[in-house]
């Protein structure tokens, strides 16, 4: 930004404010109503000013708008405030603090800011102070007043689930505060938490603290605070309330929680797919591999996420609401006039927004009508969900299979072929662990040599047992893809699925099989994600390396998952002594 630099006083103006005309050099006597700020003030009025800048208050960060029209400068704060901000008492007692009292930092700190004990956000504006406590209040925050009227004498209110007492604050100054747990702005009536430090929605304040939900059906979620990491169901990483499946370490943000997702269920996939309409730069189209920044269609069990236009069986023709003729998919681009370049801007006639050329679009001929797929998505979804039901009702006719199938079901519907496959893996990995495998490159395929060492002498000394004997024989399967998961493996295999494709194409064995040693590596990488490191024992680094080798012999692509294995392994061990040296001074229990 150009600026007025004096070289002699090392003083620099931005042309901006170079363009404040004061209106008078008397500076305190412009103030009414006791002026509080400690230092001398230049009054300066924005109506004559041509300049089409927005300034902001660098008190309170707010715009200076037609009401606040005269700007006061403080050369020694290095900062532009309003009349009311400039009129802010040095000292007050707030109910948020009420153990001492909080004393106006006005100077705006150069190289650090502050975190407010109410909103829990950065600030580094001017912000109030307790020194023997370090707590910050910043000014939006400090505006707020109790409400008498809905506090008890103790100034508190307690008709909330949430676990402690609030305080029930009326903002009359309008600032902009947004809620902790939604992130969506607060309104005129807040809820404060002394104990948790965080402003809350009346609505968020009755969170439930436990809920069930469709994108985690396995396990109930845990309502958490004061939490930064990764919604699974959006995939943001935000910092606030988080619903937590503690036993799946799976987090959901509360706006995602709270939501009333549109889903259907159609011939795309076998999972219901939820509708989400706010671009993700997070998430890329499992068809195209491009960003989701149109509405797109996402399954949150397996991560199978695609763009509306990438639906490959959108319907040919669908009748619009708002337009009068049938509309048909055109999968070929559609110029507004024939002559336009491609690289010419291009507009949906339904939501008045930009296209691109290349993508398909909903296209009247008659009216010269061209419409976004997302913007048919109530009449794509109806039309899907319709097919998907005659489908399942013809199958219905066809067939009664049972609902769900658990995991004892399964095992005894293999045939004898299939368990001989089973056992011959089994066994061929047995035989090869029990045997002198010095020279045997498998045991050192994908671990370095430091682990496959450390893991030869583990094996050694323990037998090898089938890991499925001591899964619970009542969990249910289902199905992602072409293949049955236990259901709390079916994120798992999804997310693995959508990372490194099909690693076990390569595989001879028959379906039964596969599905099995599939989810025995799905199993170990679970436990894997959710074993703390300081509760890792050799006897858990031996069960994983069991199940991935099983999954070696049954012919899967893993090195991904011995990847992972050796620095586990390494960083394990590496708490005791450096595991580049000999690999028999370790001991092992």
């Amino acid at each position: 930004m150009s600026a007025y630099t004096c070289f002699d006083c090392s003083f620099t103006l931005h042309v901006v404010c170079a363009s404040l005309t004061p209106t008078t050099k008397t500076i305190q006597s412009q103030i009414q109503l006791q002026p509080t700020h400690p230092h001398p003030l230049i009054s300066c009025d924005l109506n004559n000013n041509n300049c089409k800048y927005t300034y902001s208050c660098s008190c309170c960060s707010q715009p200076f708008d037609d009401d606040r029209s005269v700007v006061y400068v403080c050369l020694e704060c290095k900062g532009l405030l309003h009349k009311t901000c400039a009129q802010l008492p040095r000292k007050i007692d707030h109910p948020f603090h009420p153990s001492h009292p909080l004393f106006l930092l006005p100077q705006k700190p150069r190289f650090f800011g502050y975190t407010c004990g109410a909103c829990s956000q950065y600030k580094d504006s001017f912000i109030y102070h307790c020194s023997d406590c370090e707590f910050y209040l910043d000014i939006a925050c400090a505006s707020l007043s109790p409400n008498p009227a809905e506090n008890n004498e103790f100034g508190q209110i307690r008709r909330f689930s949430h676990s402690h007492p609030l305080i029930l604050c009326d903002n009359k100054q309008k600032f902009e505060i947004c809620c902790y747990a939604c992130e969506i702005p607060l309104g005129d009536s807040i809820c404060f938490c002394v104990e948790c430090k965080v402003l809350l929605h009346e609505s968020c304040a009755g969170l439930p603290h436990e809920m069930k939900h469709m994108f985690h059906p396995m396990h109930a979620l845990t309502l958490r605070y004061h939490r930064y990491g990764k919604c699974e169901a959006c995939l943001r990483h935000s910092s606030g309330c988080f619903y937590e499946c503690s036993q799946c370490q799976w987090y959901m943000d509360v706006r995602c929680a709270l939501s009333k997702p549109k889903t259907m269920m159609s011939k795309i996939h076998p999972h219901p797919l939820t509708l989400f309409n706010k671009p993700n730069y997070n998430i890329l189209c499992t068809t195209c591999r491009q960003f989701c920044v149109t509405p797109f269609f996402r399954c949150v069990l397996c991560h199978f996420d695609l763009h509306i236009y990438c639906i490959s069986i959108l319907p040919p023709t669908l009748k619009y609401f708002n337009h009068v003729h049938t509309l048909t998919l055109n999968r070929s681009p559609i110029k507004d006039y024939p002559d336009e370049d491609d690289d010419a801007e291009f507009y949906c006639d339904a939501c008045e927004e930009r296209r691109v050329l290349a993508h398909p679009t909903y296209y009247c001929k008659d009216c010269h009508y061209v419409a976004h797929c997302h913007c048919t998505v109530s009449e794509i979804i109806h039309i899907l969900e319709e097919e998907w039901s005659e489908q399942e009702s013809k199958g219905a006719e066809q067939v009664e299979e049972p609902t769900s199938l658990t995991l004892k079901q399964f095992l005894d519907s293999f045939n004898g072929d299939e368990n001989k496959e089973v056992k011959g893996v089994f066994d061929a990995y047995r035989r090869d662990s029990q045997g002198d495998c010095s020279d045997n490159p498998k045991d050192s395929l994908y671990l370095d040599e430091a682990s496959t060492e450390i893991m030869k002498i583990l094996v050694s000394k323990n037998q090898v047992t089938m890991p499925w004997e001591n899964w619970n024989s009542t969990l249910k399967l289902i199905k992602v893809d072409d293949y049955m998961i236990l259901e709390n493996l079916a994120p798992i295999l999804g997310t693995l699925f959508g990372k490194y494709g099909d690693f076990s194409g390569m595989s001879n064995l028959s379906p039964k099989a596969k599905m099995l040693y599939i989810m025995t590596v799905c199993d170990a990488v679970n436990s894997m994600l959710s074993t703390k490191v300081k509760n890792i024992t050799t006897n858990v680094l031996l069960s994983w390396f069991h199940c991935f080798m099983l999954g070696h012999f049954a012919g899967f692509e893993i090195q991904f998952a011995f990847g992972r294995l050796t620095r586990v392994v390494r960083s394990h061990f590496g708490l005791q002594a450096d595991v580049s040296l000999r690999p028999h001074r370790y001991q092992i229990e």
